[in-house]
């Protein structure tokens, strides 16, 4: 078997060209499903065909097979699952190939079917040929090749957008441990959208640097956001469809896809795993570029650093009022000032007061512009709720008068 360039590209282009571009796509050639042109699965589920009743009668109620409670159904709900993995690889020709076999054998036993979607960072070894290598001995795997190296998280929003799962787990190689998949599945089935995957024990192959650093940026996300990176919102998470669909509204997704589920109010958990050694493969990204993706999260996902400029801005200008107030106090009961002192005094505070307001001011708009700039949904409908029951389904159609009802057959026949 060989592998063969997919058709996606053409039959269903990326929604969002300006951030990602993928140079090759390739699909196995073994794949359980064979979708049609154009076919995307992001509305609500229960999308699939349905069988036909079988022909016949029905068979007597105490015969028919009966529904199981939620505690004992989801076990048999979990193998009618879609489920999408999507992994974010660069330069990991030497670890990808067993990682993508132990993969493949876990998700054939857990669902009936799945798929693996794998987006190569624009790597400049062999790892490219090691995943055409790869589709062509396992099914249900979905390569997007990028051409150049970029942002991890915009790699990964690439593979977001193509993913057709009921389910879509975001999975590091390099750091996360496949083998809670299973649970974090069984928790999802128990009505969890987000089932978030936390680490136990610190990153091994960080150095202390960036572990500084890090501490030091969770602690400030912290206070100006009220939410922990590394304890509420990891990387590593299970989400629904109605997640997803949440995340791809939203115009910078590779900048909030972290924060915004989290803290939009779906219903989560949180699971524990132990990490992956240093040696899974992978490779960590500059501290250049962590900075400054730190930074863009830091001001996409929150308003408080601006928020925080507007109030200092404020602050400012109050000082410079009260320090007006205490010249003028000077120079009417103390009559040992220097010639001028009180008239620039009062210059400079004067021009620092409408300094510190005209900035305040400033920093709302931009505030306001943000808002406008990243695009978030006004609102999002998580979950739908209705009665079993309508007043309007229960009444009929067509109502015919007294006067206006039809005879019956046979009727004015006859005699006179």
């Amino acid at each position: 078997m060989t592998a063969v360039p997919s058709c996606w590209s053409a039959t269903r282009p990326c929604p969002a060209p300006g951030r990602c571009w993928a140079a090759r796509s390739t699909i196995s050639t073994t794949s359980i499903r064979r979708w049609k042109p154009g076919r995307r699965r992001i509305g609500r589920r229960g999308t699939r065909p349905q069988p036909p009743p079988p022909p016949g009668p029905l068979p007597p109620a105490e015969e028919r097979p009966q529904r199981l409670p939620p505690c004992q159904g989801w076990r048999y709900a979990m193998h009618d699952t879609l489920l999408s993995i999507i992994l974010v690889v660069q330069e990991a020709e030497a670890t990808l190939a067993g990682t993508l076999a132990r993969l493949s054998a876990l998700l054939a036993g857990l669902v009936s079917d799945y798929e693996i979607i794998v987006v190569d960072n624009g790597s400049a070894d062999r790892t490219v040929e090691v995943l055409q290598q790869a589709v062509a001995e396992h099914p249900n795997i979905q390569v997007y090749c990028l051409p150049t190296a970029g942002d991890r998280d915009v790699a990964l929003i690439a593979g977001l957008e193509n993913a057709i799962g009921d389910y879509v787990v975001l999975l590091d190689p390099a750091l996360d441990d496949p083998a809670i998949l299973p649970a974090m599945l069984a928790a999802a089935m128990e009505g969890n959208d987000i089932v978030l995957a936390r680490a136990r024990g610190p990153v091994a192959e960080r150095g202390a640097l960036r572990r500084l650093l890090s501490g030091a940026y969770i602690r400030l996300f912290r206070c100006l956001s009220g939410l922990d990176l590394r304890q509420d919102a990891p990387r590593y998470r299970l989400m629904s469809r109605r997640v997803v669909n949440y995340v791809l509204q939203h115009e910078a997704s590779f900048l909030v896809y972290q924060v915004v589920p989290v803290a939009a109010g779906f219903r989560k958990t949180v699971l524990e795993h132990e990490p992956l050694p240093a040696s899974a493969g992978g490779r960590a990204g500059s501290l250049r570029a962590e900075v400054s993706r730190a930074l863009a999260m830091l001001v996409s996902t929150s308003s408080a650093p601006m928020r925080l400029v507007s109030g200092l801005c404020l602050t400012a200008a109050l000082l410079s009022l009260l320090y007006s107030v205490y010249v003028v106090a000077n120079y009417l009961f103390n009559a040992q000032l220097a010639p001028g002192w009180t008239t620039l005094s009062l210059q400079l505070s004067g021009m620092f007061f409408l300094l510190s307001i005209a900035l305040a001011v400033l920093s709302e708009y931009v505030i306001r512009i943000l808002h406008s700039a990243l695009r978030h949904p006004p609102y999002y409908i998580a979950r739908e709720f209705r009665s079993a029951s309508l007043t309007r389904e229960l009444k009929l159609n067509v109502r015919h008068r007294e006067e206006e009802r039809p005879a019956p057959l046979g009727a004015g026949r006859g005699t006179v």
